[in-house]
C-alpha cells in the first residue's frame, strides 16, 4: 500500500476549500466526495463507493498498518533499548 503525504492548503480556513493533488484526483477522488474524520485519521470516499467496499478497504489498511507495526516492534527488538 503506498504512503502519500501532502500538505493541505492553508487557505482551507478562511474559504472552506482544499486541494489535492493530482494523483490523488486522477484516482477518481473527484466532485463529491465523502470524508470521514476523526481525531486521527480521515477517511476519503470515492463517489459511488459502496458500504461494501469501503469496508473491504478499510480492512485493507488495517491490515496494513498492522505489518507495519509489527516491523517497527521487530527493528525495536533487534536494535535494543
Amino acid at each position: 500500500m503506498l504512503k502519500k503525504t501532502f500538505k493541505l492548503n492553508m487557505r482551507v480556513q478562511k474559504t472552506g476549500h482544499t486541494f489535492l493533488p493530482t494523483e490523488i484526483r486522477e484516482s477518481g477522488f473527484e466532485g463529491e466526495v465523502d470524508v470521514l474524520p476523526n481525531h486521527f485519521t480521515a477517511l476519503l470516499v470515492r463517489p459511488g463507493a459502496s458500504t461494501e467496499q469501503v469496508i473491504q478497504s478499510l480492512k485493507a489498511h488495517l491490515l496494513h498498518q498492522q505489518m507495519v507495526l509489527q516491523e517497527i516492534k521487530k527493528e525495536t527488538v533487534s536494535t535494543g533499548p
